[in-house]
């Protein structure tokens, strides 16, 4: 059964209302959040050192737009945090600025769930999901490189253009395209292709495709060129700095041999899913068990723009998990639609679940992490 939308959060209040879960699961939200600082002292991890060595040359001298060679709003934070703490060891600043992307991640997912899913709990259970996700939990969500803050300006560019699409609202569309203006100015050029994309698909599944080609629209969508504008500009406006990053994003197409090819499309659609659990385990067998079309209702919209996104990943040869960070955030997204359709069972497993994945940060943070 495909429950209509902004019912499916209606009822999830009043399955948590029923067996009282509604606190274990905000308490449990909170500590998902703090659990992100627990590995935050240990020694430095692959590229972190990276980053740590630019944003000491970055304060040394001065310069905050030629010190780094990409885009360099995420040193620019990290600056920030570092002048406020004072003197201490440089991974701090970048893992806490990791850490406050992943927490402001949280915040999209249950603005997103708030305004698409309805009910009072699917926000927190939004942000939950979103908190839970290994890639996020485990990795990415608080290592001091780049990718949680990118991640999190291209999750809230696709959210909001996927409102501004479905609502008709210009309030969203602009909301969208700064976010993917803050996405490049943190790392790559293509945030705007994730914007994109997500737009058109929303605009042609929701029937805005005029809104979206309105004038007042067409107005706000120039100004996603205002970040590529500012850091040619910062570069002396010859098409150089804009080149370099079209380069990185080029080299990933470059081929290798057919059977490597083919397992690498395998690996990424594997490990993508792998990097979302626990909670697409409980998904899975809510599915199976309840024989529910995994693709209804607004979960196979949802799925549509994860695929498309996805595409030019499988698509490319060099390209590796690292570059699908900014999805998922989206795929967190369905993940809840799915969660809020579950039965009290379901739900209590799904307490226990974070309560035990929580109770594993531990022994990972402080045990298996210093000997990686």
């Amino acid at each position: 059964m495909a429950w209509p939308e902004r019912e499916a959060g209606a009822r999830f209040d009043r399955m948590m209302a029923s067996e009282r879960l509604a606190l274990p699961m905000r308490v449990l939200t909170v500590l998902a959040g703090l659990a992100l600082l627990l590995p935050i002292g240990i020694q430095f991890i692959g590229e972190e050192s990276v980053y740590a060595f630019f944003l000491e040359n970055m304060m040394k001298t001065g310069d905050a737009l030629h010190a780094f060679y990409r885009p360099p709003l995420f040193l620019w934070a990290a600056w920030g945090v570092k002048a406020l703490l004072g003197d201490v060891s440089p991974e701090i600043p970048l893992r806490l600025v990791s850490i406050g992307a992943s927490w402001l991640g949280a915040l999209v997912a249950a603005a997103f769930a708030r305004e698409s899913f309805g009910g009072r709990h699917a926000p927190w259970l939004a942000a939950l999901v979103f908190l839970l996700v290994g890639e996020v939990q485990f990795w990415y969500g608080w290592l001091g490189y780049a990718d949680a803050m990118f991640h999190c300006f291209v999750f809230a560019s696709m959210s909001s253009a996927w409102l501004a699409a479905r609502r008709r609202s210009l309030g969203w569309l602009a909301a969208g395209v700064a976010a993917a203006n803050l996405a490049f100015m943190t790392k790559s050029l293509i945030a705007y292709a994730f914007f994109f994309s997500t737009l058109g698909l929303a605009a042609w599944m929701f029937g805005a495709i005029r809104f979206v080609l309105c004038p007042a629209s067409l107005l706000i969508l120039s100004a996603s060129l205002a970040g590529p504008w500012f850091w040619e500009y910062a570069h002396g406006g010859n098409g150089g700095a804009t080149a370099s990053l079209m380069h990185d994003i080029a080299m990933r197409f470059n081929s290798f041999d057919p059977l490597s090819y083919l397992c690498h499309m395998a690996e990424v659609g594997v490990q993508f899913a792998a990097r979302t659990l626990p909670v697409l385990a409980l998904v899975a067998w809510h599915v199976i068990v309840r024989k529910e079309p995994f693709l209804s209702g607004e979960s196979g919209r949802m799925l549509v723009v994860l695929g498309v996104n996805l595409l030019p990943f499988l698509l490319a040869p060099q390209s590796g998990m690292r570059h699908l960070v900014p999805l998922y955030g989206w795929a967190s997204l369905i993940l809840t639609w799915w969660a809020l359709h579950f039965d009290a069972r379901m739900a209590r497993r799904l307490v226990m679940v974070v309560a035990v994945t929580l109770a594993l940060k531990v022994p990972y943070s402080f045990a298996a992490l210093p000997y990686l």
